[in-house]
């Protein structure tokens, strides 16, 4: 029984439930491609490089991409650095 003297401990990952697609979205990567590489992807998101962005139910994590074009590039660590490209083409409205 909870004690209401002492706050009650916060779920252990709320997101996962608050959050159901992506959170098994973000399960397939991991099979796909392993914890490190798509933790590390959802960390520098959250560190406010545009390189993850989910939203669902209200819920928002990570960083939104800019709008325009963008180049990706993949170092020797197969770390992924995302680029804007200034082309002189104007940016995609979405439209």
């Amino acid at each position: 029984m909870h004690n209401p003297a002492q706050p009650s401990k916060p779920a252990k990952k709320p997101m996962r439930a608050e959050m159901p697609t992506i959170a098994e979205w973000v399960d397939a990567m991991v099979a796909a491609f392993g914890k490190e590489e798509v933790h590390g992807q959802i960390r520098r998101g959250m560190a406010g490089e545009p390189c993850f962005f989910a939203s669902e139910n209200g819920h928002v994590i990570g960083t939104p991409p800019v709008r325009g074009r963008y180049l990706v590039r993949w170092d020797a660590r197969d770390e992924a650095h995302v680029e804007p490209i200034d082309d002189g083409m104007p940016a995609s409205t979405g439209d």
